[in-house]
């Protein structure tokens, strides 16, 4: 009686396995058009704050004074709006925050990094002096959307100084995802 058992109970399993195998759904393609799903990709987490919707403008000019006080800083972008992965450059014009007077001869850099994402741009700026306070950034590049934090460097004769200015730059347009 035992091997009459043995072909039905098989025979059951085999039409289990069968009923289970159409009342699942497909198998998924493994996704392609994530690079951050695959295996063995860095894990990127695009920026919050750069949403699909372009970011607001910037103003004309960026003004602000240097931590330690004794500097005002003012940013003037060209073009106005620089647009995402291309060179452009800046003004700066640097005064003395009591008098107001042009800081001439100081030592003066530019760079902007985007700190949820630990890097800065991918080119050098190079500052060229042009009297009268102001000053030539040229070389300057935000190549992804998110929130950039430009600072400036400065020395001058009350010593050392920072400044640090936020902008937003705007979203590529969406594209479709991959088929």
């Amino acid at each position: 009686m035992h091997t009459r058992l043995l072909p039905a109970a098989s025979a059951l399993l085999l039409l289990a396995s069968l009923l289970a195998c159409e009342a699942a759904p497909p198998p998924s393609a493994p996704p392609t058009a994530d690079p951050a799903s695959q295996p063995g990709q860095p894990d990127f987490q695009p920026d919050s704050s750069a949403a699909s919707q372009p970011a607001a403008p910037l103003p004309e000019r960026l003004e602000a004074t240097t931590h330690a006080g004794h500097y005002k800083v003012a940013l003037e972008f060209e073009p106005r709006q620089p647009p995402m992965g291309t060179i452009f450059s800046a003004i700066a014009t640097v005064t003395d925050a009591t008098s107001n007077a042009p800081l001439t001869g100081a030592t003066f850099k530019l760079d902007a990094t985007m700190p949820e994402h630990k890097h800065g741009m991918m080119t050098q700026p190079r500052v060229t002096e042009l009297g009268d306070g102001r000053y030539k950034v040229e070389g300057l590049k935000l190549h992804m959307p998110g929130r950039w934090v430009f600072q400036a460097d400065l020395e001058g004769p009350a010593g050392k100084e920072t400044v640090s200015f936020e902008v937003h730059q705007g979203a590529l347009t969406p594209q479709p995802p991959l088929p």
